[in-house]
């Protein structure tokens, strides 16, 4: 499936505008230009790359309008498998839990969430995604990473200090949804990362047990499934092809002429060129 953008920046956890805090606390408010890209070097700290890449790409998907997982296809053939499966897993999954984040963030934050700029807002919900839902990152790399993000980024020491200010707060003190027994569908639009009209629909036409069984498989991963082009080949040498360009199969498909990829597909491949796969959901 490909995600774009939510519709607004607290739309999936379809909570109340955050409070108004402290105006004294730095943060920037710069316009819409991407971070500025610099040739990755041996001096990145580890994991930055593949964290820049992600809010690289998850700023285009916001400002843009772009898809997610064609941006991913172009970007993922400079890495080596490992983080080809991180980046995605930091793009799709911050994409995702957006509206969640977006919820804990603005009642931590000192400044409004649309008042930041996009770059920093894009680093705050990638660094926050990690620390609340990635157990295997550690706390202490997540929230450094981001920090060098945001040196890079508009705002520069003021922005860092900004983000390492917000995310260590989110380790301190993590914020609860909305008390079910008050707001049933409040409290299900933010634990499931989903605009509160949908839970309403879902809860009406599915019932509340269905509607959270729906929402949870829906915050899934769906897998990325090719069809390839059995004119130019057999299966096992297409698939070969696919090997040879970076992309790991992690299964045959459902069809004689589909597979299920480990990681995104790389369009930038010869094979794509050549015309010998396609993207599509085998339903």
């Amino acid at each position: 499936m490909k995600r774009r953008a939510p519709d607004s920046a607290g739309a999936r956890g379809g909570g109340p505008p955050p409070p108004r805090a402290p105006a004294h606390v730095p943060a920037p408010t710069g316009g819409a230009s991407a971070p500025p890209r610099r040739a990755d070097t041996d001096r990145d700290a580890p994991g930055l790359r593949t964290r820049r890449t992600a809010c690289e790409i998850l700023l285009r998907v916001d400002r843009d309008r772009a898809f997610a997982d064609v941006l991913l296809g172009r970007r993922l053939g400079a890495f080596a498998p490992a983080d080809r499966r991180l980046v995605t897993q930091l793009v799709l999954g911050t994409l995702a839990w957006r509206g969640r984040l977006d919820f804990e963030l603005a009642r931590i934050s000192a400044r409004k969430l649309d008042t930041l700029a996009p770059e920093v807002l894009a680093i705050l919900r990638l660094g926050f995604y990690q620390l609340r839902f990635l157990t295997r990152v550690p706390r202490h790399a997540a929230v450094d990473t981001a920090v060098s993000l945001a040196h890079e980024a508009q705002g520069g020491v003021g922005a860092a200090r900004f983000v390492n200010g917000v995310l260590r707060s989110a380790l301190r003190a993590p914020v609860p949804p909305p008390p079910r027994e008050a707001d049933e569908i409040g409290y299900l639009a933010v634990t499931f990362s989903h605009p509160r009209w949908i839970v309403e629909k879902f809860v009406e036409w599915f019932g509340v047990r269905a509607a959270e069984t729906l929402m949870a498989a829906d915050n899934e991963a769906a897998p990325n499934v090719l069809r390839l082009n059995l004119a130019r080949g057999t299966a096992d040498e297409l698939i070969a092809r696919l090997e040879r360009d970076g992309m790991q199969v992690a299964a045959r498909g459902r069809f004689p002429e589909t597979v299920i990829l480990k990681g995104p597909p790389i369009f930038e491949s010869p094979s794509y060129r050549e015309g010998l796969f396609h993207p599509q959901a085998e339903a």
